[in-house]
């Protein structure tokens, strides 16, 4: 026993234990809300319903809490719908107190390619100028996933979040399907992933060296690249890594992305009419394969990627007529794409003015004097209508301009995620998952993502992680340091 120098150290110490021992009968074990705390977990870091019954959890609680009981996986699942509905009541509120339109992505994800599921993320930008996305709907589809099931379903989820008359645009991949689906949904990019080329290429090329001597050790090996079928590789693998970073700006959630991505999609565009060019065989059938995709991809996404250029502050009209003069080399052609963004502008804000929210009334002057200027200099015109959008703050003097502008900047690029787009497994959804009960999936799907949208609401900056993420590298670093 450690004996008090003074009684002095005395008191502190008396003090210190006295503050334990009353923080200790302060606690109050709460079951329910522990039980809570575990299905949060379950449903963010996707664990399996059994781990609370591993032997080594038991212990965990046991250690913690003598008297915790290990909850059923009946009672976790029933707090996992309990927990959807609360947030799926939470999340039309949202929604119907959004007055800005919603850009809506759909993709068709599935597990072991057996079942299919249908994810309908909605994409807008709050009152705080904040890029929001969340999960409307993860939702078995039934094959045949026909042109006309496909809509079906995507309009059930539009009408039940009440969001069919307010929607801006609808992102779908590129498989055929869509392309009658597309028509299907105004009546009423499948990316072509180079990912395992690109990851195998810049893998193989760390370890370049390595073959030789190979070679040299085991007779057997009989594949050794030739000096030119290195460089070709190398050449192949530098122009992949270009597709492979944009695919990276694609994916990002957290920052408006339609006025972002203009300058990569042009420069795609410029790249592949050189490497088209190119006096390798192999390299110019790549990219002329690429661009037949990348076309289609052009044609339906340049008017808006023009609209979001010409309403960025930092870029305006000058930096779309540059950057279509490097794109299109027929100057009448260029000249005509961009009267056509222009006056889609105009048209924008004439729509934009004779549907006002329920906040713009206030606008009358400032539109009045946009309209003027509209009538009377063309240029001068967009440069009011920038400036005015430079400050969201201008957006209680101009609020018409605002609405645009958060409308138009919440168009998401692709569907395309960066988890999946340039993942080798084909990992979609978690294996343990893969037998659970189609509403159970969707209630598990949607109140991940909901959980950790309240974390960065709150200004947290969480990592996301789940049972799939563990890394020895980050380990070892930790015993390092």
């Amino acid at each position: 026993m450690i004996k008090l120098a003074n009684s002095r150290q005395s008191t502190i110490a008396d003090s210190l234990s006295k503050h334990v021992r009353s923080a200790a009968d302060a606690f109050v074990f709460d079951l329910s809300y522990t039980i809570g705390c575990i299905t949060k977990a379950i449903c963010m870091h996707e664990y399996p319903f059994s781990f609370m019954e591993h032997v080594g959890m038991k212990e965990v609680y046991a250690l913690m809490q003598p008297t915790f009981k290990v909850p059923s996986r009946n009672t976790i699942k029933k707090d996992i719908f309990e927990m959807y509905e609360l947030g799926k009541l939470n999340m039309t509120k949202l929604m119907d107190g959004n007055d800005s339109r919603v850009a809506i992505t759909t993709d068709m994800l599935s597990f072991n390619q057996e079942k299919r599921y249908m994810v309908v993320t909605a994409h807008y930008i709050d009152s705080s100028w904040i890029l929001q996305m969340r999960v409307l709907s993860f939702t078995y589809v039934l094959a045949p996933h026909t042109s006309e099931v496909l809509p079906n379903a995507l309009m059930k989820v539009l009408l039940e979040w009440n969001i069919d008359r307010k929607f801006s645009t609808i992102t779908l991949d590129n498989c055929s399907t869509n392309d009658a689906m597309v028509d299907e949904l105004l009546g009423r990019l499948d990316s072509n992933l180079w990912n395992s080329t690109y990851v195998m290429l810049e893998t193989a090329w760390l370890y370049r060296n390595v073959f030789p001597r190979l070679r040299q050790k085991d007779p057997n090996y009989k594949s050794l690249p030739s000096n030119e079928e290195r460089n070709l590789a190398k050449e192949i693998c530098d122009k992949l890594k270009l597709f492979y970073d944009v695919t990276q700006l694609f994916s990002g959630t957290q920052v408006p992305i339609a006025n972002i991505y203009f300058n990569k999609v042009c420069y795609i565009n410029v790249a592949l009419k050189k490497w088209s060019a190119s006096p390798n065989s192999l390299i110019s059938n790549m990219a002329c394969s690429m661009r037949v995709k990348f076309d289609k991809y052009w044609e339906e996404i340049h008017c808006i990627m023009g609209i979001a250029v010409i309403l960025d502050p930092r870029y305006k009209l000058a930096k779309l007529e540059y950057k279509f003069s490097t794109v299109y080399q027929n100057q009448n052609e260029c000249s005509s794409k961009i009267e056509r963004i222009k006056q889609i502008c105009y048209d924008l804000l004439h729509e934009y003015q004779q549907n006002p929210s329920n906040s713009s009334n206030t606008f009358e002057d400032s539109t009045q004097e946009l309209h003027m200027n509209v009538e009377q200099d063309d240029d001068a015109a967009y440069q009011l209508y920038i400036r005015q959008t430079k400050k969201k703050v201008n957006g209680a003097r101009f609020p018409t301009l605002q609405r645009i502008v958060r409308d138009i900047f919440a168009i998401p690029v692709s569907t395309v995620a960066s988890e999946s787009s340039f993942s080798t497994s084909g990992r979609v959804i978690a294996p343990h998952r893969g037998n659970l009960h189609e509403d159970t999936v969707e209630a598990l799907m949607c109140n991940q993502n909901w959980l950790w949208a309240a974390y960065r609401q709150r200004g947290e900056k969480p990592d996301y992680q789940t049972t799939n993420d563990d890394d020895d590298d980050n380990v070892v670093s930790e015993v390092i340091d």
